[in-house]
C-alpha cells in the first residue's frame, strides 16, 4: 500500500482474518532488525504465527519496516522514518 506519508513510497504487510463475524481484537506484529535476507513481516506469515492468532479469533497484521521485505526506502528500524 502507499504510504501515508508519500504515495510514491511503499508499506508491505501481511493480514490473517478469523472465521468469525468482524469487529475482531488485532494484534500487530513489528519485526525487530534482521540480517540478510531482511524479509520483514513476511517472516510471520511463512511462520505461521498470523495464522494462528487468526485461529484464535485475532485479525493478525504483520507489517515490514523500512529497507526491510518490500517496503520502500532504506533500513531504518525505529528511525524518524
Amino acid at each position: 500500500m502507499p504510504h501515508p506519508d508519500d504515495r510514491a513510497r511503499q508499506v508491505e504487510y501481511f493480514v490473517e482474518t478469523p472465521h468469525t463475524p468482524a469487529p475482531w481484537p488485532t494484534v500487530v506484529l513489528l519485526h525487530g532488525y534482521q540480517e540478510a535476507p531482511r524479509s520483514g513481516g513476511r517472516d510471520f506469515a511463512e511462520w505461521g504465527v498470523l495464522h494462528q492468532l487468526a485461529a484464535r479469533g485475532y485479525l493478525a497484521v504483520s507489517i515490514s519496516q523500512p529497507g526491510y521485505g518490500a517496503t520502500s526506502g532504506p533500513a531504518d528500524f525505529a528511525g524518524p522514518v
